[in-house]
């Protein structure tokens, strides 16, 4: 295969950076009054401005030649269709089939699915339970997390759900003070059930219960059902789902299960076909540049590789997209934090860039001084909801155009007292985009989320590394096991920080 940096389509894109990147947008808008319009997109009640972007039609002319070089025509369907796209682990990534309803190609993911929200709407009827726990940690918890908070407004409010991720044991004091067993269910929420913070957790409620094994009152959500026997989860409290689904993109299965209980079964099931319609839109626009996942990931690249950005804030003006940074984060940092590609070499140019963020108004007062004024340019998307209170849509709408306006020094009245204005110079001209929901609904939720999914899909093949396996998280937790052993030996034998570090905390 053609290394990325060869191809004409790319070489193409690099002479047409070194043409346009000293353009600013603020001219680019005096002299288009209908720019906006022309990089302004629709979904689902969901409008998607990119019109704040340092990049014309040009630009995204490119990027299809790059797309058609790619042979983007083959890598959807083989998303899709269960091919093997996840190579390194050497299974298909279903995720999209989880959320299939009109054309269901794999009729066990979807008997799993009427399995678990059977098994939710049981548990959703029986008076008894008011307090769900749940332990799992990365995607098992943090997409639910999340979700569950987006969609507040829709809760039935049969239930205190509480998550135990880490090991940390003042987190799990502070939920188990509040357990009335007999109105409360565990769910453990494992793909492998060999998670080491969540085996760990299992064991330590275990003990707490005076349990040597799960009783009926534990519920496992895993791809391994034989092992979910084995550690003792009776037959009917075992919701699999299949294996070729990653831990970020498994909120559609039974690990949503709280989501389910949460906001009722047949929101839920809103919530999977509002990312359906974003799989048709992403699978059956066949126009680039029409086609919004791919619009985003251009955009991506295009700073990440050519402006050597490496740094995006994410900003939900909405305090019930709180958790959505997070799961943001997750999603494209460990999807597109490689540095080998899909045929195991080094790559020789930028991947996946680090991602942050915060709810504002909030963080205009923490870290959007450095978003206006800082020496990095820090692209940013703005996410917000139009029937919101208008005082926050009108600060959002405000940072949007003050971050691409900027302000000049003859913009601005001379200190009175000092004669310098330097210090309110705002260079302007950096990157956002706006996402606007007409209201959060868990449709257009469901929407979003898996246009983001397959956003990352499209960077990942121009990058040509493989976006569902994450091998960069087990080395450290292999090194804790080794370490954690020494620590109870009392037996050194590492480097002489890591020795130094140990020695403080022994007794």
């Amino acid at each position: 295969m053609k290394n990325l940096l060869e191809l004409n389509a790319w070489q193409s894109l690099n002479e047409h950076f070194f043409n346009i990147k000293h353009l600013k947008m603020k001219d680019m808008f005096q002299y288009d009054d209908g720019r906006a319009d022309k990089y302004t997109y629709e979904l689902n009640n969901i409008y998607f401005d990119l019109s704040k972007n340092r990049i014309n039609f040009d630009t995204f002319s490119y990027f299809v030649d790059l797309s058609k070089s790619l042979k983007f025509h083959n890598r959807i369907p083989e998303l899709f269709n269960g091919e093997k796209v996840n190579n390194t682990e050497d299974r298909a990534a279903l995720h999209t089939a989880l959320r299939a309803y009109e054309n269901i190609q794999f009729e066990e993911i979807a008997d799993e699915r009427t399995t678990f929200l059977k098994r939710a709407e049981e548990i959703i009827a029986d008076v008894n339970v008011k307090h769900i726990v749940q332990f799992g940690i990365g995607g098992s918890y943090i997409g639910p997390k999340m979700v569950n908070e987006a969609l507040s407004e829709f809760s039935n409010k049969l239930f205190t759900i509480d998550y135990i991720a880490n090991t940390d044991n003042t987190d799990f004091e502070k939920v188990f003070n509040k357990i009335d067993i007999e109105k409360t269910i565990f769910i453990v929420a494992s793909k492998s059930l060999s998670t080491s913070e969540t085996q760990y957790n299992l064991s330590k409620v275990l003990s707490r219960l005076g349990l040597s094994e799960p009783n009926e009152k534990f519920i496992c959500l895993t791809a391994r059902r034989e092992r979910a026997l084995e550690l003792g989860f009776s037959s009917e409290n075992i919701l699999t789902f299949c294996d070729s689904t990653g831990g970020r993109y498994s909120l559609w299965s039974s690990i949503g299960f709280t989501i389910a209980l949460n906001i009722g079964v047949k929101n839920f099931e809103e919530l999977l076909k509002g990312a359906e319609i974003a799989d048709k839109h992403f699978a059956e626009t066949e126009d680039y540049f029409q086609n919004i996942p791919f619009l985003l990931a251009f955009i991506n690249v295009w700073y990440r590789n050519f402006f050597d950005l490496r740094t995006k804030a994410n900003i939900p003006y909405s305090d019930a997209l709180k958790f959505l940074p997070e799961y943001l984060q997750q999603l494209e940092m460990e999807s597109l934090g490689k540095i080998i590609d899909k045929q195991g070499n080094k790559v020789n140019y930028a991947t996946g860039g680090t991602i942050f963020g915060n709810i504002g108004t909030n963080c205009q007062h923490s870290f959007f001084q450095m978003l206006h004024q800082g020496i990095d340019i820090i692209p940013v998307d703005f996410i917000a909801i139009a029937d919101s209170d208008t005082r926050l849509l009108a600060n959002c709408f405000a940072q949007s155009r003050a971050l691409m306006m900027g302000q000049e020094l003859s913009e601005v009245a001379e200190d009175e007292i000092t004669g310098y204005n330097t210090h309110k110079f705002f260079p302007g001209n950096i990157p956002s985009n706006t996402f606007l929901f007409d209201k959060l609904t868990p449709s257009t939720l469901g929407t979003f989320l898996a246009l983001q999914e397959h956003k990352v899909f499209v960077e990942a093949v121009i990058w040509n590394i493989n976006p569902f396996d994450q091998f960069g998280v087990e080395l450290g937790k292999t090194i804790a096991k080794d370490i954690e052993a020494s620590i109870i030996a009392k037996d050194n034998h590492f480097d002489s920080s890591t020795n130094n570090l140990i020695n403080r905390i022994k007794h």
